[in-house]
This record gives C-alpha cells, structure tokens and sequence, in this order.
C-alpha cells in the first residue's frame, strides 16, 4: 500500500516495517494524495509523515467494496482465519479502523460474523458429514471445542451433539 521509510499507524501507536525505501515525503504525500483522491495541507514537508485519519478522508466508495471484499474472502477462508490483523493486511487497512467501518456498515460486529460463518459451516458439516464435533470444530477453524459449542447452542437452540442425532437420523 505505502511503501516508506516510516509510516506511523496512530491506532496501535507502532511503526509499520518498511518494504522499500527511500521516498521522501513529498513522494510519499503524493502517493497518499492518488491514492485517496484528496490533497493534504497544512502539512510541513520537512517533518516526519504521520497520517491521522481525521485529516485524510478515504473516498466512501470503496469502504463499502473493501467490506464487502472482507466478507467474501471470510467465508471463503473461515477455517484459516487467524486474527483480525490479518484480515485487515488484505485490504490494507488498520485493524481497527476494519473493525469500525465492518461494524458501521454491517451493523454487526466482525469477531461475531465470523463466528457465525463458521457456525453455518458447521450446522453443514453436522447435517452432511460423518465426523464428530470434535473434528467438525477443528474444521471450521474453532480451537475450543466448548466455546464452539456454547456458540451454536445460542444460535440454534439446541448443542451440536443433539444435532447430529436429529440430522444424521433422518438421513440414514
């Protein structure tokens, strides 16, 4: 996304590495500058770059296609997904302004969506496998297998060993 010598993500208060370098700041700017569609002011070029979101807007149009990317690359990807951050790296985004705009947008928070893709897949897996909830948990990408269940107990209404028994009898 911005390749520099230092990028200052004032969310987390840490630098990101650097990929390549030099860019002066006044490459840098205009990288920022196309890449966002507005100018920046104000700003004393000699100084150290540090972006703060209230001074640069992101064009709204594509949050909501960089979301809606998310969404797909979660359900495509439910069972690999490791943190928030990584997720974030996709869009190149800081975690918590993806958590902000997903929640914004979706009215729902991303920990809670993801958790209900990979409760989806399960109630798949329960419906059309053989493999017991054990496996089925790992599968989805769940490492607690009691945190799992407490999840698709509240979704469902019922845990997932009794929907084994009440899918898995009408099958056979």
């Amino acid at each position: 996304f911005i390749q520099a010598e230092k990028y200052k993500d004032l969310y987390n208060m840490e630098s990101i590495e650097i990929i390549e370098k030099p860019f002066s700041n006044d490459i840098l700017i205009e990288k920022i500058e196309s890449l966002i569609g507005n100018k920046i002011t104000g700003r004393d070029k000699s100084e150290e770059l540090i972006v703060l979101e209230n001074e640069i807007e992101i064009d709204d149009d594509s949050i909501p296609a960089k979301m809606e990317f998310i969404k797909l690359y979660i359900r495509e990807n439910y069972d690999t997904i490791s943190t928030i951050r990584a997720i974030s790296e996709k869009v190149n985004m800081s975690p918590r302004r993806l958590v902000l705009y997903f929640a914004k947008l979706y009215n729902q928070d991303i920990k809670n969506y993801i958790n209900d893709v990979k409760l989806e897949k399960m109630i798949q897996f329960i419906q059309f496998s053989n493999m017991d909830v054990h496996e089925i948990c790992l599968r989805v990408g769940f490492k607690d297998k009691q945190y799992a269940c407490e999840l698709f107990k509240i979704k469902y209404g019922f845990n997932p060993y009794e929907g084994i028994k009440k899918f898995r009898k009408k099958i056979k």
